[in-house]
């Protein structure tokens, strides 16, 4: 076999490598991300933002509303409690990972709780905890880190409009009561002795006709179920407007999985594909420098 061929032979070799490697950046180069919040009117849409602690903001999707616990829990995020405060939550996903999650944690460092109802641009915070807290489908949910002085501030993210409000029913008039027998006009038959109204089981939609959020039925939370109270807490039930430049929730890409500070799909600021990639075009130089010196001699 001539030299020329064998060239030729060893040039196409290369090319097929450079393209199976071109090849190989297509494949493993991550796929469009997509938004970690619920589509639709319908599920809670999950928001934790971790401020300072790292970890941007991330959102997840719980089919149906609940107690926050559970819809926490449904849209991917683990909360842990304090061992003395129960029901006081101290870390959401492991973070902050420096909390002994022993006794409440003071005021200028804590988890605050925040709702918002789906018809949007406000969010509202919560004394309840997260055991007492009830939201309803096509909510939204949030935690949102307060370090520092001040109020705590709900999450850096727009909670949009999911649901179009709906028109409550106007009352039916009822008619006039008719004189009784023997009784002129002016006075009205006695009022049937009221009667309790059936309740709904407790845990149920029938907790709470309006839709918004409420506390569980057995009264307020306990003091350990909510930060501990402070002059610069917001007023429970308080609204917060927040700036529309910043994202819409709806537009959160990070889900819960994506709360840790330090990615491992990234190498100093490149995608973990990257240097697989150039990995595999020096393997195909070598191998080629190894064709070119058998050739030759």
């Amino acid at each position: 076999m001539s030299s020329t061929s064998a060239r030729r032979r060893l040039a196409g070799s290369v090319a097929a490598l450079l393209v199976g490697a071109a090849a190989g950046i297509g494949l493993l180069a991550p796929a469009p991300a997509q938004a970690a919040a619920c589509s639709g009117s319908s599920g809670v849409t999950v928001v934790v933002d971790f401020a300072e602690l790292g970890g941007g903001v991330t959102a997840g999707c719980a089919t149906e509303g609940g107690r926050a616990r559970g819809v926490f829990s449904a849209a991917g995020y683990t909360l842990s409690t304090a061992t003395k405060s129960p029901g006081f939550v101290c870390r959401v996903n492991g973070l902050p990972a420096d909390d002994p999650c022993v006794d409440a944690a003071p005021s200028d460092r804590y988890w605050s709780l925040w709702w918002a109802d789906g018809q949007g641009g406000s969010w509202v915070y919560s004394s309840a905890g997260v055991d007492a807290l009830k939201v309803p489908d096509g909510a939204y949910l949030a935690f949102a880190w307060h370090q520092g002085s001040g109020k705590s501030q709900p999450p850096s993210t727009v909670p949009v409009t999911r649901t179009a409000p709906t028109k409550k029913p106007a009352p039916e008039k009822s008619p006039a009561p008719k004189p009784g027998p023997g009784k002129k006009g002016g006075g009205s038959n006695p009022a049937p002795a009221p009667t309790s109204a059936p309740s709904a089981a407790p845990g149920t939609a029938g907790d709470n006709a309006s839709g918004a959020p409420t506390p569980a039925a057995s009264g307020s939370a306990s003091p350990t179920d909510s930060a501990s109270p402070d002059a610069d807490e917001p007023t429970p039930g308080e609204t917060f407007s927040v700036d529309p430049e910043l994202p819409a929730a709806d537009q959160i890409t990070a889900g819960p999985e994506d709360t840790v500070t330090f990615s491992a799909e990234e190498v100093d600021g490149l995608p973990a594909w990257v240097p697989a990639v150039v990995v595999l075009v020096l393997v195909g130089a070598v191998v080629a420098v190894v064709l070119v010196r058998r050739r030759q001699v």
